[in-house]
């Protein structure tokens, strides 16, 4: 935890308040901080100085709505018992390591620089300040004129350091610029596959290099989304080596194009970026404006879908997975079409309350509730909540309601696809009556039952999913044999629960496999017709059983290669790695297929909740009739498309409990 945050005070005060207490002898006396009024924060002046003098600095009171021109520092706190003191008005204060390093990097030889660093600026022996600045602390990064990132030093050398790594991405934008100037549009930019990294050796340790600077902690802490999320400007700094927000925007956009097949070798870690560019988008992008049109809500914004957007980045109090985002937009909502908290950031501090308050006071499990009821029922949320529910073999046994979203749970996927609920619709048009809470830890429902599984497979994680093998990922030597190619293994199981069953699926082998290929990415690419769709999965069992083994039949192999003409085995592999890591492939009594949690079992139930986009799946609690736990959602092959209940009466939507 970076500082406690409380509710956020009014920062449009007038009041001045007093000044530091300076200690003018030697810098053998701890700093004194002196009280702040209301609206106020404390400046930092980075005195000037050369390579080796000790920091020295001054503070000084200003008012957040009319500040001087400052600029704020991102940064990681590193490990707190790793200390070096600056000097501080003649006193001295202790800071981490890490933040001396800033200091240092960003220390200007000639002139004085003006900076807001939360481990100096902010008093951290004084809980009641830290409530009170913790609550401006999103108007501090907005109002910056720039924020510096410090990422570390560059302490590696040679061919994987941060400079090498750096100067590639400089690299790539002016390719990036390159290339749009010649061809124009994107779609007309050539793409690089997977065989052409594989058999490229240029650059190869740069591109490991990239990889490692994004494995970096600071891209993995929660605080330091909305440091970089509310920036006007930002420059990422790492030893010596310098680049802009807008080369990195620029660099995130060439991967995710041309070189999206680099970003996957390579396992470019990108996560944290998405979700500060997100964040700056709905503050200062302005692209998520609730207007009202959208009565369904499928395109709103709420509290909770962005802390699972969130969900496992790094923080040393686990409260803070929530805290943390208390100064997005979304937290202010009065309902889930509105649209004010968008239209101007700033003024969400002076007349709105968020959707809960920090209260360090509290335990996990009862902030973990408060957060699900309160937004549950404020918004009216309905089966939009299941879609942020998920579970491990541990949790779902846990004497806590299932249905309560477990912020603590990291790893395991919840929805399938960014705009499911535009392209699903497994309940019709159904709208969802208002859920009830009863006894404290019941969640009532209305649903209708489809059926159960009677054979699942589980799915290891994305790793085991590429078809190239990357020098530079670690593979285990005890892996499972399974795990090398896990969907030959897969149809081998599936053949067989096929042949049980009394009446076939489909009259021929090819139309069986067509709806396994399409529920392993559940449902069809975007823009693919199901002849293309089975081309790549053909093109891609080809690829992969030619690295990874195993050697298929001369038969099988003869019949891919006759479907595999024109597949694009990246672009299956893509689809395929979202939709199947950490889940469980499942076939029901009735024979459906389908993709479901990895903990899903023999027996456990699939339904569709009405007004829900997508099913879920239930685990009945032992010797309780209609009292069932969520373990999270299901892609069911043939339902998606309201098949499952177009002949459904009202009457015929049961009530159930989920507990």
């Amino acid at each position: 935890m970076r500082a406690q945050p409380g509710s956020p005070p009014s920062p449009l005060m007038t009041e001045e308040g007093s000044q530091p207490v300076h200690i003018e002898s030697s810098a053998h006396f701890l700093y004194q901080y002196r009280e702040l009024s209301k609206g106020q924060i404390r400046l930092l002046r980075l005195l000037p100085g050369r390579k080796g003098d000790p920091v020295r600095c001054e503070m000084f009171p200003a008012l957040l709505s009319k500040p001087q021109p400052y600029e704020a520092i991102s940064y990681v706190w590193g490990d707190p018992t790793i200390t070096d003191q600056i000097q501080c008005d003649g006193g001295r204060i202790n800071i981490t390591a890490n933040l001396q390093d800033v200091l240092v990097r960003l220390r200007y030889m000639d002139k004085a620089r003006i900076l807001w660093a939360d481990a100096i600026c902010i008093d951290q022996g004084n809980t009641h300040e830290k409530s009170e600045q913790v609550g401006l602390m999103g108007l501090i990064y907005w109002n910056a004129s720039r924020v510096n990132i410090w990422l570390g030093k560059d302490e590696v050398q040679g061919v994987f350091s941060a400079a090498v790594a750096i100067a590639l991405i400089k690299e790539i934008v002016a390719l990036r610029e390159s290339n749009l100037k010649k061809h124009k549009v994107w779609n007309k930019v050539p793409r690089y596959t997977s065989k052409e990294v594989v058999e490229s050796q240029e650059g190869q340790q740069a591109w490991e290099a990239v990889s490692q600077l994004f494995e970096r902690p600071y891209f993995k802490r929660v605080w330091v989304v909305q440091e970089v999320g509310l920036a006007d400007e930002a420059t990422f700094y790492c030893g010596e080596s310098t680049f802009s927000r807008l080369e990195l925007d620029k660099f995130v956009d060439w991967l995710s194009y041309s070189g999206e097949v680099v970003l996957q070798f390579y396992h470019i870690n990108l996560r944290q970026y998405h979700i500060m560019n997100d964040f700056w988008k709905v503050t200062r992008g302005n692209t998520r404006l609730e207007l009202g049109s959208d009565p369904t809500y499928k395109l709103t914004h709420n509290f909770m879908a962005v802390l699972d957007s969130v969900r496992g980045l790094h923080c040393t109090d686990p409260r803070d997975a929530i805290y943390a985002f208390l100064g997005h937009p979304s937290a202010f909502k009065i309902s889930l079409l509105d649209s004010s908290p968008y239209m101007w950031y700033p003024r969400n501090f002076i007349d709105r309350k968020t959707v809960i308050d920090a209260d360090y006071d509290k335990e996990l499990p009862e902030l973990y509730y408060e957060v699900a009821t309160s937004i549950l029922l404020k918004y009216d949320l309905g089966p939009t909540m299941f879609h942020y529910v998920a579970h491990n073999a541990d949790s779902i046994d846990d004497d806590f309601p299932s249905w309560v979203p477990r912020w603590d749970v990291h790893g395991v996927p919840r929805g399938f696809r960014d705009d499911e609920d535009i392209n699903c619709k497994a309940s019709r048009e159904t709208t969802h009556e208002p859920y009830q809470i009863e006894d404290i830890c019941d969640l009532k429902i209305r649903a209708v039952r489809i059926d159960a599984a009677s054979f699942t497979f589980a799915f290891p994680a994305a790793d085991c999913f590429p078809m190239f093998n990357n020098i530079f990922i670690y593979r285990d030597n005890t892996m499972r044999d399974r795990d090398l190619n896990p969907i030959e293994d897969l149809l081998k199981h599936f053949d067989a629960w096929n042949a049980t069953l009394p009446i076939p699926v489909s009259n021929t082998y090819r139309h069986d496999i067509i709806s396994v290929s399409q529920t392993l990415t559940a449902g069809l690419v975007d823009g693919l017709d199901p002849p293309q769709h089975l081309a790549n999965f053909a093109a891609y069992r080809l690829q992969k059983a030619s690295v990874w083994g195993p050697d298929l039949s001369d038969f099988i192999k003869a019949d891919l290669e006759s479907q595999a003409e024109y597949g694009k085995a990246d672009q299956y592999f893509v689809e395929l790695q979202s939709a199947c890591s950490n889940r469980a492939f499942f076939c029901t009594k009735e024979g459906y297929i389908g993709l479901g949690p990895v903990i899903m079992e023999e027996g456990d139930q699939c339904w569709v909740p009405k007004g829900s986009s997508v099913p879920i799946v239930l685990r009945r609690v032992e010797e309780e009739e209609k009292r069932y736990k969520i373990l999270g959602l299901a892609y069911i092959h043939g339902i998606m498309r309201e098949e499952a209940v177009k002949e459904v009466r009202e009457e015929d939507w049961e009530s159930i409990v989920l507990c």
